[in-house]
């Protein structure tokens, strides 16, 4: 209901606009009157105005009538303004507590500052002071905005923030983009001395500044700021571009001041690795490094042993030598470590030698969230075979997912294990990384196969035989090589995964690239495919062990007559092809 305060705004904001009115009018009155005595005394002296007269003349009045219609505009938007902020007293939002409306502005605002490379623009949470006048004051009165500060940004936005912050602990980022020792010079004294107020740490370097100068200013940097003692930072991540490469083409890393005596709890290095041992008091820990040097499987261990009370913990690191293969495990203790407080661990990449090493000292097994990335260099090395540790969990795993170079299984109390297999180095051959012993695997109730090839044909014919408890299986591949599997698992009695409900059936479409669908073999293929996937429709049905669901991606050869299996199943489903790569389950 309209109140009569809200009259007396919007009459005294219309006053406003009158007042800006009459003022304009009178000033086109003042400018029309002196034209016309200009015009006068060019008339009286009988000459024409100077070629130069007339420009200014005109220019001159082009320039008031701006200046005046500015001020009419800004008139006008400073009534608009005012109006359309009173109008907001009456929107649900605002009949809200402070407290409770300055909590749901705060809240959008990320608790974790953005990346280097991306906190050089403005802030995305800034658009929301630009609504309205009340919710500006709202988020200036709020600290947590404030709090997030890039040292790339001019220095009077960097003192406001840090104003606006009322000495809550900051989260600071900021790329080096240029010398350390001239003008950024401040940024580093502003840095060191706001340590105790900082909390969240993320420097790096561009990577155009990849010399060796800028490397030693960014180490003297952090050296310093280490000494000083930053009682208060809990989170330091530092990215590093690759400075230069040595006569083998292997990329060198950063050798880091120590980190030991900061009680940090999230720590993320990128191509870099410190002096002596990681703080005790870590929590989560990633590293990328683009160098095997710099992480060795013995570091790992170190990692593993001295830090428990990690819970999350990754560490990427790309092969860059052989010398990955030739592991030296001198003085290391062959005493299994327990990892209790660890959810997440995530490895890479490691040999089979380096992975069964570890896995001998470390219960990896017992980790349950776990991803590895193995190497192997075929026909020297055999393939990858998954080691004796891991059998515990596989042999309970109910959901299986197997690709070309890669398995993921999960047991019912929430292990998963993922391992990927990769070949170096690289060979045009495509060799097989990985051999499985399924009958580990008896117990699985759901299978994904997410790249099938008819190479596979006679491991997988033979090792559905395993598979007794199967419920739900996903077949990803060409569809003319899918086909083929379909025919054991059609055969009568006794069946192949006698207790198989679902069936889903994905085209990946690679057989575009040797046939189009208006060849003769295509065609031909086509109905075999057919067939064949009636046929083991047709046997189950007959023998009372008939499918519940059939599910198809879109625009393959099955999905284009869904009728013909509705009458063979209990239900068939379509998916489109953005989803029919996830599983259907």
């Amino acid at each position: 209901m309209l109140q009569s305060t809200d009259h007396d705004i919007v009459l005294a904001h219309l006053e406003n606009v009158v007042g800006v009115l009459e003022a304009a009018l009178d000033e086109v009155r003042a400018l029309a009157s002196d034209i016309v005595k200009e015009r006068r005394s060019v008339s009286t002296q009988g000459k024409q105005c100077e070629p130069e007269n007339a420009l200014k003349l005109l220019r001159d009045t082009t320039s008031s009538i701006t200046r005046i219609g500015t001020k009419i505009q800004c008139g006008f938007s400073r009534a608009i303004a005012g109006i359309c902020e009173q109008s907001n007293e009456y929107t649900e939002i605002c009949r809200l507590p402070y407290d409770l409306i300055s909590d749901i502005l705060t809240k959008y605002i990320p608790d974790h500052p953005e990346k280097v490379h991306s906190m050089s623009r403005r802030p995305r949470w800034i658009c929301l002071s630009e609504v309205c006048r009340k919710w500006n004051w709202v988020l200036k009165e709020a600290s947590k905005p404030w709090t997030f500060i890039n040292l790339a940004w001019p220095t009077k936005v960097i003192e406001y923030h840090a104003l606006l912050s009322k000495k809550s602990p900051l989260h600071i980022a900021w790329g080096l983009s240029g010398d350390v020792s001239s003008p950024e010079s401040d940024r580093t004294d502003w840095l060191l001395c706001h340590k105790d107020t900082i909390k969240d740490l993320e420097l790096g370097v561009e990577w155009y500044m990849a010399g060796d100068r800028t490397k030693l200013l960014f180490l003297d940097l952090l050296a310093s700021y280490f000494i000083a003692s930053p009682a208060k930072l809990k989170s330091l991540e530092l990215f590093l571009p690759l400075f230069g490469m040595t006569r083998l083409h292997e990329e060198i890393s950063v050798l880091l001041p120590p980190l030991s005596t900061l009680d940090l709890e999230h720590l993320r290095l990128n191509n870099c690795w410190p002096k002596g041992t990681l703080p005790s008091s870590l929590r989560t820990l990633e590293v990328i490094s683009m160098s095997s040097s710099v992480v060795t499987v013995r570091n790992i261990h170190q990692i593993l042993s001295e830090c428990s009370l990690l819970e999350t913990c990754s560490l990427d690191i790309d092969c860059g030598s052989m010398d990955l293969f030739t592991m030296s495990t001198a003085s290391l203790p062959n005493s299994s470590l327990s990892l209790p407080r660890l959810c997440s661990l995530e490895l890479g990449k490691l040999s089979q030698t380096e992975l069964e090493w570890l896995s001998a000292r470390v219960h990896l097994e017992d980790v349950p969230e776990l991803r590895i990335s193995i190497i192997v260099s075929p026909p020297l090395k055999p393939p990858f075979k998954l080691p004796v540790q891991f059998h515990h969990h596989a042999t309970r795993s109910e959901w299986l997912e197997v690709g070309k170079q890669d398995i993921d299984y999960c047991s019912p109390n929430f292990f998963r294990h993922k391992f990927d297999i990769s070949q170096y180095p690289q060979t045009s051959m495509d060799l097989p990384l990985l051999t499985l012993d399924f009958q580990l695997f008896t117990l699985v109730q759901q299978l994904v196969l997410k790249s099938y090839t008819s190479a596979r044909w006679a491991l997988w014919s033979s090792a559905f035989c395993s598979f007794s408890n199967l419920k739900d299986l996903h077949i990803r591949g060409s569809q003319t090589e899918v086909s083929a599997l379909l025919i054991p698992l059609g055969r009568e009695i006794p069946f192949i995964c006698p207790k198989l409900r679902v069936l889903s059936l994905e085209d990946d479409g690679e057989w575009k690239w040797t046939m189009s669908k208006t060849d003769a073999l295509f065609q031909s293929k086509k109905r075999v495919a057919n067939d064949r996937l009636e046929t083991l429709l047709k046997v189950r049905a007959e023998q009372g062990n008939s499918l519940q669901k059939l599910i198809l991606s879109a625009d393959n050869w099955w999905s284009d007559d869904p009728e013909r299996w509705g009458a063979l199943v209990d239900g068939v489903e379509k998916r489109a092809a953005n989803n029919a790569s996830r599983s259907p389950w």
